[in-house]
């Protein structure tokens, strides 16, 4: 009896065993499909999403982590990448010599580590930022051309949001880890050369290589000087403050797409208080706006400007031979004072002892005329008060032609920027009463 009490319990365990491994072994697979045809669906699906942009993508590349230098600057690409298994590419910065260039290579999506973009074979655009070869000559002197490393670019890419329907994604290169961000080009862009070619022109008229005063940047209650935008990393520092001490360094990138021209930092600004990324241009107020949060980046009010300016001591001028800077009425006054004083060489705009003046310069002689300055809702009332000297004073009274231009200068104007809110270089002088009647200066 004892012995059946001893084998009861174990036959009821060995029978419980065999249960549980025969439900085991009836559990259902987890996946349809083998890992291999799942590995073949997935670069389907990424490549898919790759080719469902028919006018291609804009690619915002940056080589490596640097902050400073070519590294660190943005090259903008584009990139159109067809089912096929072709892509074209096309660039048009330092890494071309300035020059437009677009090349066709071949591209995969890869699964071995997860969804990976890679460009399998050589392209002239983009394998420019990962050759160890001597740099192109126009990209700097520094002695990095020798140094046998090129710009360290990444040319494989892990897809890090490729979302379904995405206009905008994100890859990461595997080599250097930095972001590329991409976004879809508007359906009707079928010109690369020419896209790039109106990136390359708003950039100059915004931010040309020298400015006498430079836009802002205002992020909430802060404002920072905007400068050295043309050299692709932004320099700012608090406006009125230390720009040795104070000054940050940020790479960014303009394009074009959804209607609109964007400006994009490589990382958010920061300053403690909003944090701001993406601008989009508003070309009827001249600024970008930012999307994120309150921030713009605008131009400096024009009648201050011209005002602080004339303080520092700059000068303001117009060329009588400057036919297009002057109304027609403009260019008959000078005209008349040049044959009645021969050689008149140019109209100045001054300021010295607290007063500012009119200057006409000619070969052998300088006449000077003082005036009121008076800013008066958004216009200047300009007033002849005198002249400087006993020279000026005879050459006036004489002188019927130089009576009629102070004369004429003595009225209000609206001023505005000739080239962009942001490039304050030459204003136009347009008479409030008389829009016909209109001369453009431009700081010495």
């Amino acid at each position: 009896m004892m012995k059946m009490k001893k084998i009861l319990p174990l036959a009821l365990l060995f029978g419980a065993t065999i249960t549980f491994v025969g439900c085991a072994g009836e559990e259902d697979d987890l996946f349809d499909q083998s890992a291999a045809q799942r590995l073949i669906a997935a670069e389907t699906v990424y490549s898919n999403r790759l080719t469902d942009a028919p006018a291609g993508w804009t690619m915002e590349y940056y080589p490596t982590y640097d902050s400073l230098g070519f590294k660190a600057k943005g090259y903008l690409m584009l990139a159109n990448f067809k089912k096929d298994g072709s892509v074209l590419i096309a660039m048009n910065n330092a890494f071309s010599e300035n020059k437009y260039l677009e090349a066709t290579s071949l591209w995969e999506i890869i699964t071995d580590n997860g969804p990976e973009l890679s460009f399998n074979s050589y392209n002239a655009c983009l394998h420019a930022f990962s050759s160890p070869e001597d740099l192109p000559s126009s990209i700097n002197d520094s002695g990095d051309n020798v140094q046998g490393m090129g710009a360290e670019g990444d040319y494989e890419f892990v897809l890090v949001d490729v979302k379904e329907g995405a206009n905008e994604i994100n890859v990461k290169g595997k080599k250097r880890g930095t972001y590329v961000h991409m976004v879809k080009l508007d359906e009707d862009v079928t010109d690369y050369q020419a896209y790039l070619h109106r990136i390359d022109s708003l950039s100059s008229v915004l931010f040309p290589s020298s400015l006498p005063v430079y836009p802002i940047l205002a992020i909430d209650t802060l404002q920072f000087d905007f400068t050295n935008a043309a050299s692709g990393i932004v320099e700012l520092y608090p406006v009125g403050g230390d720009p040795v001490t104070q000054t940050t360094h940020h790479s960014y990138i303009i394009s074009y797409y959804g209607g609109a021209y964007h400006l994009r930092f490589r990382y958010p600004l920061d300053f403690g208080v909003s944090k701001a990324q993406d601008f989009v241009y508003n070309e009827k107020e001249e600024r970008f706006v930012c999307n994120e949060g309150n921030a713009e980046i605008k131009g400096r009010p024009v009648i201050q400007t011209l005002q602080n300016l004339l303080i520092d001591g700059r000068t303001w001028q117009v060329r009588r031979v400057d036919r297009t800077r002057l109304s027609d009425e403009m260019y008959e006054y000078l005209r008349a004072i040049n044959a009645s004083l021969h050689n008149l060489s140019s109209l100045n705009f001054l300021y010295a002892d607290g007063k500012f003046y009119w200057k006409l310069l000619t070969s052998q002689a300088e006449y000077e005329y003082d005036c009121s300055f008076n800013e008066e809702q958004n216009t200047i009332r300009m007033s002849y008060v005198g002249p400087k000297n006993t020279v000026a004073e005879n050459v006036f009274n004489r002188t019927v032609p130089v009576q009629n231009l102070v004369n004429a200068l003595s009225q209000d104007f609206v001023i505005t920027a000739c080239n962009s809110a942001f490039d304050l270089r030459t204003l136009r002088f347009t008479s409030v009463s008389t829009p016909d009647f209109w001369f453009e200066l431009t700081i010495q």
